[in-house]
């Protein structure tokens, strides 16, 4: 019941954003009624315009979520909706990653913390990759990068 009624908060702040809920996926922990349990596996279904309604959570993948078509993703809050990265390898990725987006296209990502374990000496946390055009917004999240090694510095953001 906690799920479903922070999912349809999460849907009327979509309604009171502008945000279009015609296509609109549900993330949630396993049993929870969503229609996925992971981010990653969400994002990779949507359609382009899609609305994606991550219920509070820790969600952990060994994969970054990976965005290339344009998308809104909307947490229940930072504090309490969290996708961990922890790749099994040595990783060059962040914990988020835009990718192919149309000129002119938006990715809206809000509400979440995003965290990073890298073995790399290039870590970040959310990053894009390609031409500029495209309009990225990244709102009321916490992005954290932890390195295995030390001795390297990190970064939040790679736009």
């Amino acid at each position: 019941m906690a799920v479903r009624t922070s999912l349809l908060r999460l849907a009327s702040l979509g309604v009171l954003t502008g945000t279009s809920l015609a296509g609109t996926i549900t993330v949630g922990p396993t049993g929870s009624g969503a229609m996925f349990d992971q981010v990653t596996t969400a994002v990779a279904a949507a359609a382009p315009g899609d609305t994606i309604l991550v219920a509070a959570g820790t969600y952990a993948d060994s994969v970054p979520i990976l965005v290339d078509k344009p998308l809104t993703i909307l947490g229940e809050d930072a504090a309490t909706t969290i996708f961990n990265q922890d790749p099994p390898f040595l990783a060059t990725a962040p914990a988020l990653m835009i990718v192919g987006i149309p000129l002119g296209q938006e990715v809206r990502v809000s509400g979440m913390s995003l965290s990073s374990m890298h073995h790399s000496p290039w870590p970040w946390g959310v990053g894009q990759s390609g031409r500029t055009g495209r309009i990225v917004q990244v709102s009321d999240c916490l992005v954290s990068v932890v390195l295995s090694d030390l001795r390297n510095a990190a970064t939040g953001l790679l736009f």
